[in-house]
């Protein structure tokens, strides 16, 4: 019978690693000065008060941090993300539909590659109701960014959305 060597791996938990399975969240009060952790903290409180993800906030600033931006920069970076959370937030809301956090996110990710918010509240008005958008929004922003017009997106997403296509389906656009 042949035996083969038992291969033991060691895993050393260095506190960079340890920092990089930690939220963006977290990480804000690890990688920021504290003053301006404390700032974009506030900010994420804000969005999170709102129903809003805090993640995309936080990922700017820790973005802003990385990238050797000042304070300042970083600071309004992550105001910046909150209003566009409040933007999306709004263009969901025109639909009467009370928005869930992954769409928020989705449909800011969406209005941040330049579709307007009528197209994001024409998507949650015309979409069936209990679907998720986040992967709709997904979908709309990856069409537009390949150079589609918004309003044909929206047509070719909608159409997939009411002949209740999956959303693997909507993805294969």
């Amino acid at each position: 019978m042949l035996r083969l060597p038992l291969r033991f791996t060691i895993v050393v938990l260095t506190p960079a690693v340890l920092a990089a399975q930690q939220s963006p969240v977290a990480r804000l009060r690890t990688v920021l000065p504290s003053d301006v952790a404390d700032q974009v903290v506030a900010i994420v409180t804000d969005a999170l008060s709102r129903g809003h993800p805090p993640n995309p906030v936080a990922l700017r600033a820790l973005e802003g941090a990385a990238k050797g931006k000042s304070a300042k920069e970083i600071v309004a970076a992550a105001q910046s993300v909150a209003d566009l959370l409040s933007k999306a937030d709004t263009a969901l809301e025109w639909s009467g539909r009370t928005a869930k956090p992954d769409e928020i996110a989705a449909a800011a990710a969406t209005m941040q590659l330049g579709v307007d918010g009528d197209v994001v509240s024409d998507l949650a008005s015309g979409a069936p109701s209990g679907r998720s958008l986040a992967v709709p929004l997904a979908v709309i922003g990856a069409l537009v960014s390949r150079g589609v017009p918004a309003d044909d997106a929206l047509a070719a997403v909608l159409a997939k959305l009411q002949a209740r296509a999956s959303n693997a389906d909507l993805a294969a656009l």
